[in-house]
């Protein structure tokens, strides 16, 4: 019988590495809800990430980032955080004081998907 942990799984990588795409999977096979920051922001912004930077510049997406990613409130989850929560020193100190792990978009996450695959 496997336990359950009600611990969060961060997801952290540079822009377009596939941390969404990996998280629904890994949510999947983890039995985990999945959030994506970048949907939240979009959604409560009513922006895309791109108009975000286009009218307020590349630093105000980056705080919209690290605010959405410490406004979450949330256990059992697998969580795809925006491209810039690397660049987060607040982020990053909260992502390490919470995980069970954070993974970043390198072999372990590929492994993760051969396995899945399998």
């Amino acid at each position: 019988m496997m336990t359950r942990t009600h611990s969060n799984i961060v997801l952290i990588g540079m822009p377009s590495s596939g941390k969404s795409t990996v998280g629904v999977i890994l949510a999947k096979m983890t039995s985990r809800d999945f959030v994506d920051t970048d949907v939240l922001i979009q959604t409560s912004h009513r922006r895309t990430l791109q108009d975000i930077v286009d009218e307020d510049g590349y630093a105000a997406l980056r705080k919209v980032e690290e605010d959405a990613l410490l406004g979450l409130a949330v256990r059992n989850h697998v969580i795809a955080t925006g491209g810039s929560a690397v660049y987060s020193d607040a982020a990053n100190h909260l992502v390490g004081r919470r995980r069970t792990g954070t993974m970043h978009q390198d072999e372990k996450i590929r492994r993760i998907i051969i396995s899945a695959n399998a």
